[in-house]
Parts: C-alpha cells; structure tokens; sequence
C-alpha cells in the first residue's frame, strides 16, 4: 500500500512540474489548476478624442478566449475600439485593466438581451500596413471557405474635415467598419464601404454567377445584413471551385 501511494506522489509531481508556473506570472499551483488569470496594465483611455471609444459604448458580460486554450468565463467587459483593446473590470479588486493582447485568441461580448458578438485575433492587412498584423476582428461569418469578419473600428473625422491632428484639437470619433473576406484562412479583399460593385470585384471569374444569385434572392448589398447573407449565398460557389 505504501508502494502504490508513493507511485501516485511521483507521479502528481511529474504532472505538476509539467504544468505553466510561469502563466500570467501566478505562482501559486492552487490557483493555476482551478481558474485562468487574466493579465495586463491599468487602463488609460487615448487621450484627445472626444466621445466613447468603446465599442456600443457599452460594457458587457463575456469570456476571454485565452492563447492557452483556456478561457476565463462571465468577466465585466468592454472593448476600445482605438486601441484595438480589450477592456476588463476587475469587481473583486476594483480595477480596470486592459488585458494583455498577446494572451488573447478571441472574446465573447454579451449584452443585456442576450445578443452575443464574437471576436477573433486575426492577422490582418490593413490599408496603413504591407504586412499583416493582429487585431480583433468581429466574425459575422464563417463557412468551410469563405469567411466574413469586421473591424469595428473608429475614426477622427474632425481632423480628417480641418485638416488637423488629434494633437491639434480634441477629434469627434465617428464609427468607420471595415469589413475583411478570407478565403480559405488567407486574406482575400478588405472592404471599406459595403457595396455590391465591391462584392463583386473580389471575384472576378463568378462575378455573373453571384450577380444572378444576389439579383434572384432580392439583394442590394446596402447594409451589414444583406452583406452577411450574400457572403452566405457566395460561400457555396467559392466551396465547390
């Protein structure tokens, strides 16, 4: 009997030298076996804008999809759409942090009638950048080939209209989505505005085929929703190339 539970003590402690100690800089083994620990800085909103920079202007109840594989669930949440951040309140300690993005593989944002909106670290390109870089990206749809994502997204339309900078005068934040198409995993075609002639142009070779599609279900292609139900209708032409 002493045989066995001497085996069983090797064997935990094995286990346990195997285990992270290092994850989110929490020592104690207790804690890192029941909850996943969120990490990252105290919060400072950008300064020189005027009006929220949280996306819906709203706070949230979610989870946070964590690089690890683990998720920390039914946290106090919002997300700043300047900073591409991730924004957490801490209830028990009383503090705001924005949580390190490097830890981060996506959120789930919650509101009060239940509607979920989830997010996703993406590599992405965007128009300031020739390579890629991570932002989060809201998905409004994946398929087996194609899929649609948002970047929610703000932007200074006081400096863009005077010619100023946001070190000039305090910018009025407009919101600016721009809408990503992966084929296949692999960045296809970033959209600014949502237009069918857009649409369209991404996809040369199917161009009448879609045309005839979107023209027999009644779709204009004007707004986020009809965007969503065309990619879906598409998805099934790029699938079967």
């Amino acid at each position: 009997m002493k045989r066995i539970r001497k085996a069983y003590r090797v064997i935990f402690w094995g286990l346990m030298l195997l285990l992270p100690w290092n994850l989110y800089g929490q020592d104690d083994p207790v804690n890192i076996l029941t909850k996943p620990k969120l990490a990252g800085e105290w919060y400072i909103p950008e300064p020189g804008y005027y009006g929220s920079q949280l996306f819906r202007n709203e706070w949230f109840r979610g989870d946070v999809f964590l690089e690890n594989g683990r998720t920390a669930h039914d946290k106090t949440l919002a997300y700043n759409v300047v900073q591409d951040a991730l924004i957490w309140l801490d209830g028990k300690g009383g503090k705001v942090i924005r949580l390190d993005k490097g830890l981060i593989s996506g959120f789930l944002l919650r509101d009060d009638r239940g509607i979920e909106r989830r997010f996703k670290k993406i590599r992405a390109r965007p128009s300031f950048s020739k390579d890629t870089v991570p932002v989060f990206l809201q998905v409004l749809y994946e398929g087996e080939q194609l899929s649609l994502y948002a970047q929610r997204k703000i932007e200074d339309y006081y400096s863009k209209m005077y010619g100023g900078t946001v070190s000039d005068v305090s910018a009025t934040l407009e919101p600016r989505p721009v809408y990503y198409l992966f084929v296949e995993g692999v960045q296809h075609v970033r959209m600014q505005k949502i237009r069918r002639k857009e649409l369209l142009m991404a996809f040369p070779p199917e161009k009448q085929q879609i045309k005839k599609i979107l023209r027999k279900q009644h779709i204009s292609v004007r707004n986020e929703d009809q965007l969503i139900k065309a990619v879906e209708l598409i998805e099934p032409i790029i699938r079967d190339l």
